[in-house]
């Protein structure tokens, strides 16, 4: 199961549109000076990264989604095209947002089992990425 869901993710990924091929076909048909303000235009970029974002986190549903969206590898995939690295990094949405760790502060042994407590979630969620509802359930328990 978790492994069909990751062939699919891979599929998705690697057929997807890239952003910079979403920006040429928003700007297709300009010409000169046009074009460039047209591929540099923030809210067609912004709208690019989001499509692509939405691509790779499909499936997904409400916290599921807001973590795939702020997950650093999503962010990389769809911010960190060489051609526009420069334009993305300004995106809000492109900005990797530093994981808070709820188990800063603690002392020693509730230290210990928050610590192993967070490492079993994040194997979770890794797991069963892009998955929805029912089958959802189904990854937790094989995992």
């Amino acid at each position: 199961m978790a492994r069909t869901l990751l062939l699919s993710l891979l599929l998705a990924i690697s057929s997807a549109e890239t952003v910079n091929d979403c920006i040429e076909s928003k700007c297709h048909g300009c010409g000169g000076e046009q074009c460039q303000l047209c591929r540099e235009d923030q809210k067609t970029i912004s709208a690019c990264v989001s499509s692509c974002m939405d691509t790779i986190c499909r499936g997904c549903g409400g916290e599921q989604c807001q973590l795939c969206r702020e997950d650093a590898k999503t962010i990389e995939s769809c911010c960190a095209e060489q051609v526009l690295a420069s334009v993305t990094a300004n995106l809000e949405m492109c900005k990797a947002k530093a994981p808070k760790d709820p188990c800063v502060g603690l002392p020693g042994p509730q230290f210990s089992t928050c610590n192993w407590e967070q490492g079993a979630k994040r194997c979770l969620e890794t797991t069963c990425q892009g998955c929805g509802g029912e089958q959802c359930q189904l990854c937790r328990a094989d995992a």
